[in-house]
């Protein structure tokens, strides 16, 4: 790729990021959510985390310890729900031990941590392949950035919520993926 090409590449994307910047910025509904936090972090400085970021962050606390106790093989599926509930009331002196009543555990709020508390390394590995062959696919039919965007997406997205498990969007990225990799296949072969 030539100098110019990615001088505007660079632009392109610089741009798209600032004005999501901006908008999320003037967002009512950003502004809102990034007041939660603020409050929420307040309350977890105070020992409380029966907040939604408190809560978020006990479970993914928890499951590391869940990980890091069964680090191969993981829980079994069904399992960590059960975990939680358990080990909340002893975990680090039992700080954590009001959250079941708070709210009922139903996932770990991140991909990886509820991979692996079901299916451990074993299962974590598994799915960095899927990932690390999805982009394969998109690098061989020269789709290398819209590669790049959808396994950073599934990442990202799947570090705060459990985005492949419980989400209907990755079904639709499967889709386009077929979609646009058939129109490339077909386009460089004409």
């Amino acid at each position: 790729m030539n100098q110019s090409k990615r001088k505007v590449r660079l632009i392109g994307i610089s741009s798209f990021v600032g004005l999501t910047l901006l908008l999320m910025a003037t967002n009512p509904v950003m502004q809102e959510r990034l007041s939660l936090v603020s409050h929420d972090w307040a309350a977890i400085k105070l020992g409380n985390y029966e907040t939604s970021l408190g809560y978020r962050l006990a479970i993914w606390d928890i499951g590391l310890n869940g990980i890091q106790k069964q680090p191969w093989i993981g829980h079994g599926t069904g399992n960590p729900e059960v975990y939680f509930e358990k080990e909340a009331q002893t975990y680090k002196d039992g700080i954590y031990r009001n959250l079941p009543a708070f709210q009922k555990t139903s996932h770990y709020h991140n991909d990886w941590i509820e991979i692996g508390m079901h299916l451990g390394g074993l299962g974590i590995m598994a799915l960095a392949f899927l990932m690390f062959s999805w982009f394969k696919l998109f690098k061989e039919n020269q789709l290398s950035n819209l590669g790049i965007a959808f396994v950073s997406y599934i990442v990202l997205a799947g570090m705060t919520d459990t985005f492949l498990l419980y989400n209907r969007v990755p079904p639709i990225l499967l889709v386009m993926t077929a979609l646009l990799i058939c129109w490339q296949r077909s386009k460089m072969d004409n």
